[in-house]
């Protein structure tokens, strides 16, 4: 246990441990915990962990911040929000959903909105995406038009008054923030401390219960990223050494991702989602599932180990034990073109400069009643279907997942993780309603992640 009075939250932001701040601010939750219950729960939060990505011969590293503690945003109605969800016994699955807030833009009826979202097929959800001010290095909002003007964080945090089980987390970053903003914001402590100050204002103030930052992706030179990049990364998963107790860490995505420093962060770290998803895109220039299983007789060189088994147990091998591996699913497919009508075979080669995404309530249309033809993978274990005589398109459906599925259980893993939860067939065009998260929830429903190993 750490003294708030020497070091730690009361030290880095002292006003939420003010008897006449944060504590008077919910009269509901002074009844149901007195004041030092409140900082004792404080005092205890601790739930965070970490993603991966694997790309080429590569591991990108991405981290997720959480933590747990008793307090109601002030940006609520007193009542109106639930007590902050509290940590989990770490033999329990996880299902990580992650939502698109831009999703809220689409034409009806494909409009997804966030009271949309079915939490009770989640154990994790994450609102997509806020930004990094390279001004300030503070949190900024990429919609405030959705996320303040139309209440979408306090909508969002609203989702565990009708599912008390959900943890909830602010996702920041994303392919379009870019990494440089993020490399420039770890190379200084003073822009780091500015970064986790803003974190925890932002978590306190609008109810999330962690940060989940998506940097994509340090030290990656194409992301303007810089060689200093995973140290400094190391040294922002390590801040909670003065924003005691443990209860703070970030995430980054690291190329190369060594034991060495992996055995720098490990203590700091929860989980590990490992986004086994997008290993193949346009600019690789062949027709290719994007998140195979396992290695197929034509994966060489480059793509020798890039698939979801390989990448897995390079992890287990630089000593991450399985039950920390959450494992992700895409509820989407990738379309390339085809360069040569005749050549229609995995691996033919396509034009390296068109990719187009499908979600999966248009694939399952699109084959139920387009007569588009779908083949399988029988290695790779994954699905895909040449359609309009030039598009090769990979994707997951529910015989791959199942796969998947049982995959995680067969080999004691964490969870599932998927993006993202509004590109299941929500509307029930192709059956059943969510059935690729209801498929999530049945395959694991009794499942318990065995602990045999630790970092």
């Amino acid at each position: 246990m750490y003294d708030l009075n020497k070091t730690g939250l009361k030290q880095v932001y002292p006003e939420y441990f003010e008897t006449d701040s944060r504590v008077k601010r919910s009269s509901r939750l002074q009844e149901i915990f007195p004041a030092d219950r409140l900082q004792q729960m404080l005092m205890n939060m601790r739930s965070f962990g970490m993603v991966c990505q694997i790309r080429y011969t590569s591991l990108i590293l991405l981290s997720v911040i959480g933590w747990t503690f008793g307090a109601e945003p002030i940006n609520s109605r007193p009542g109106d929000v639930a007590v902050f969800s509290n940590p989990r016994d770490i033999r329990q699955k996880k299902i990580v959903c992650y939502y698109q807030t831009w999703a809220v833009y689409r034409p009806k009826p494909y409009r997804y909105d966030i009271e949309d979202i079915p939490g009770n097929f989640c154990t994790d959800l994450m609102y997509s995406f806020a930004g990094l001010n390279n001004k300030t290095w503070e949190l900024s909002s990429l919609d405030p038009s959705l996320d303040f003007s139309e209440a979408g964080y306090k909508r969002f945090t609203q989702l565990r008054v009708r599912y008390p089980h959900l943890r909830l987390f602010l996702s920041v970053g994303g392919w379009g923030e870019g990494g440089e903003k993020y490399s420039q914001m770890v190379r200084q402590k003073e822009r780091r401390d500015a970064f986790v100050k803003s974190a925890l204002k932002w978590l306190l103030d609008l109810g999330f219960d962690g940060l989940d930052l998506d940097w994509e992706y340090p030290g990656s030179y194409d992301r303007d990223g810089h060689r200093t990049d995973k140290e400094n990364f190391v040294k922002l998963v390590q801040i909670e050494k003065w924003m005691s107790p443990r209860g703070y860490a970030t995430q980054g995505n690291f190329p190369n991702f060594d034991a060495f420093l992996l055995g720098q962060v490990e203590n700091y770290l929860d989980w590990i989602n490992v986004m086994t998803y997008d290993l193949r895109v346009y600019w690789d220039g062949v027709a290719d599932v994007h998140s195979p299983l396992y290695r197929r007789p034509f994966d060489t060189f480059a793509y020798e180990n890039v698939n979801v088994n390989d990448g897995l147990y390079l992890w287990v091998s630089m000593g991450a034990p399985k039950h920390k591996l959450v494992i992700g699913v895409p509820f989407y497919g990738k379309a390339f073109q085809l360069l040569y009508p005749d050549q229609r075979h995995q691996g033919a080669p396509t034009n390296n400069t068109f990719q187009k995404t499908l979600a999966y309530y248009e694939i399952c249309k699109h084959v139920q009643s387009d007569g588009w033809i779908r083949q399988f993978d029988d290695i790779g274990k994954c699905p895909y279907v040449i359609y309009n005589e030039t598009m090769w398109m990979g994707y997951e459906d529910e015989e791959s997942i199942g796969i998947k599925l049982d995959y995680i259980r067969d080999h004691g893993f964490g969870g599932v993780m998927m993006w993202a939860v509004d590109l299941d067939d929500y509307l029930g065009s192709c059956g059943e309603k969510n059935k690729l998260l209801k498929l999530l929830n049945k395959k694991l429903k009794e499942y318990i992640v065995p602990i045999r190993d630790s970092f």
